[in-house]
């Protein structure tokens, strides 16, 4: 394991997200899974994800978000649930989990190409992958929990994020229809362009069952599980580097954001298509609390 004292940690958490961003390859396919890069290679038709047509977003906009990096590769986004433990895909860990190398978190990373002195940076220790997931099914669980082995410290950069505690709470957030989600990936699909900042897209448009399910049946990849959704909102979408980040709606009167998807997969071309697949999160509150105390016994 690599330990890395926060308080000098700025310039390496830029470095590593510099390097891998700069030098980031995919390759084309018609569904797409945005998350590890390593992983895509093992698995025919796949390649990446990141956010094409999106905005800055704002220093601390979106303090639960962090960039995970393997052997300083960025390969996804992630949450932060608590002080230990950050939900991502289960493909972010694919094929054998932490067998794959070192894996780091990077939280209240704003610049990715610049140093950052609110930026830390912290080893995983640990992790739980759906036991359902297949990565040759789209419909399958796409999810994991992360532990790393010190907490992050809390400040309005870096800070957890809540998850609906039941359907309606989702339906509520939903309606209302202030949704974004975030990333690191990619902005320009065919010159392989990286952005500067955490860049979001805002008011996305978060379809029905039928209308996700019908459109990913005519990909060719199969139907989808009650427990996905999707944003189908071109030309702006997710794509390489994007897979693992969250998919929020804000409440209104407060603002307070809330995780009702992890980004899971897209449908190529990004721009094109504009279409996103989540893992819908409360239907997964079961299952994260339970890895959550898994890890926490082992550790």
């Amino acid at each position: 394991m690599v330990s890395i004292n926060i308080k000098h940690s700025g310039d390496l958490v830029a470095y590593a997200l510099y390097v891998f961003i700069a030098g980031f390859v995919s390759t084309a396919g018609t569904t797409v899974r945005p998350g590890a890069a390593r992983a895509q290679n093992h698995a025919e038709g796949n390649a990446s994800r990141y956010i094409v047509g999106g905005d800055p977003t704002y220093q601390g906009e979106f303090p639960h978000h962090v960039a995970i990096l393997l052997d300083d590769e960025f390969v996804c986004g992630g949450t932060i649930l608590d002080e230990f433990h950050v939900l991502t895909t289960a493909y972010c860990l694919f094929p054998n989990g932490l067998a794959n190398g070192v894996y780091k978190v990077f939280a209240g990373v704003w610049r990715p190409d610049q140093p950052d002195p609110v930026a830390q940076q912290w080893t995983v220790e640990d992790y739980v992958v759906h036991s359902q997931f297949d990565v040759n099914d789209y419909a399958s669980p796409d999810i994991a929990v992360l532990r790393i082995g010190y907490g992050f410290t809390f400040n309005k950069y870096v800070g957890p994020a809540a998850i609906p505690r039941t359907r309606e709470e989702e339906q509520k957030v939903r309606n209302i229809g202030d949704c974004a989600v975030v990333g690191y990936g990619r902005t320009n699909e065919a010159k392989e362009k990286y952005p500067n900042k955490l860049r979001k897209i805002e008011g996305l448009f978060l379809r029905n069952f039928k209308t996700c399910n019908s459109a990913l049946r005519k990909s060719g990849a199969g139907g989808m599980s009650r427990t996905q959704m999707c944003s189908i909102n071109p030309p702006k979408n997710v794509c390489v580097g994007d897979g693992g980040g969250a998919l929020v709606c804000r409440k209104p009167n407060t603002g307070d954001q809330l995780v009702v998807g992890v980004t899971s997969f897209i449908l190529s071309p990004c721009r094109t298509t504009g279409t996103a697949y989540y893992m819908r999160a409360y239907r997964f509150r079961q299952f994260i609390q339970r890895a959550i105390a898994k890890m926490d016994n082992r550790a």
